[in-house]
């Protein structure tokens, strides 16, 4: 059973005065007290939570209290965190409120997971309400393709960090010179010379050159044409 802030003055609260304070002590007791999630609920209620069932299978209704109690107990809250995103509620037929939660839930030191509620409130009086429906599904198991695929381009897209700061994709510069300067002329052997310096010769090479004997290769004489 929920009690809507009346704060305001209005004897008939708003229906995002209802949604938020609903939001805010049904995730409050599924931290504190999960075990006492059940009494939010009425023998008239029906409760969905996705998660449970294999993939590509639909998850029926649980419905009545005491049944919710179970299912709630099966799931197995401890250390429930919830971090809630957006809160959109709105009226709805009989003095009800639907309200949509979005956000994100860790049970027993899980990462965190995406999540969205839905619930609607049925009046029990002015200021009293109770869940009549409960729906409860985990964005990573109705797009898990998605997921996948940002997944991969987080990967081959990395996230340049430069002095602690991510740093946009620069395009390659169209003129090299802005970045580079011109070489030298390279020498036969390869290697490059600067201008205002000059290559000296290996000292092996000199050594081994100046030990040789020098032999004069033999001349011959031509023979003059008569």
């Amino acid at each position: 059973m929920v009690m809507a802030n009346t704060s305001s003055g209005k004897d008939t609260p708003s229906a995002q005065n209802v949604g938020r304070e609903f939001v805010r002590q049904y995730y409050t007791l599924m931290n504190e007290a999960p075990v006492h999630l059940h009494r939010f609920y009425s023998q008239n209620s029906s409760f969905v939570h996705g998660g449970v069932e294999k993939p590509g299978e639909e998850q029926p209704p649980v419905h009545g209290q005491s049944e919710i109690h179970k299912k709630i107990l099966e799931l197995n809250f401890r250390d429930c965190h919830a971090k809630i995103r957006q809160v959109d509620s709105h009226p709805t037929v009989g003095h009800g409120v639907v309200i949509q939660v979005t956000g994100e839930l860790s049970n027993n030191g899980e990462p965190m997971r995406r999540f969205m509620q839905t619930f609607v409130l049925a009046p029990q009086s002015a200021k009293k309400y109770y869940v009549h429906n409960a729906i409860f599904r985990y964005q990573d198991e109705v797009f898990p393709e998605e997921e996948e695929a940002e997944a991969e381009e987080l990967d081959m897209n990395p996230e340049v960090v430069e002095n602690g700061s991510p740093v946009e994709n620069v395009p390659a510069a169209q003129d090299p010179t802005i970045f580079y300067e011109q070489p030298a002329q390279p020498l036969s052997n390869g290697s490059v010379q600067d201008e205002e310096e000059e290559v000296a010769p290996e000292p092996s090479t000199v050594a081994e050159v100046a030990d040789l004997p020098v032999q004069e290769a033999p001349v011959e004489e031509e023979e003059e044409e008569e």
